[in-house]
């Protein structure tokens, strides 16, 4: 199993990837496709740091851009259990 830190090395390389303007519309969708695939490989592997979290965060809301709410999206009710368990309130 890749660790978190190995996946979202991973994430942003297709992120970065699926930004470049010379590639094609359907690469650009494969490689957010491949990004979204990472996105719920990585929510399913345990934060072991405030790091890990902040990168499964960082992903999940695709840097930002999307909201990470209590259910905002698939996966969204698993990162929010492991939030609640890191800090000690699940």
């Amino acid at each position: 199993m890749k660790t978190i830190e190995a996946l979202f090395a991973d994430w942003r390389a297709k992120e970065a990837y699926a930004a470049r303007p010379e590639i094609s519309d359907d690469e650009a969708h494969k490689a957010c496709d491949a990004a979204n695939a990472l996105v719920r490989e990585m929510l399913g592997v345990p934060a072991v740091s405030a790091a890990d979290l902040a990168r499964k965060l960082i992903a999940f809301t695709a840097d930002g851009a999307f909201e990470a709410g209590p259910a905002s999206g698939p996966g969204s009710d698993a990162l929010w259990t492991e939030i609640r368990r890191l800090a000690g309130v699940a």
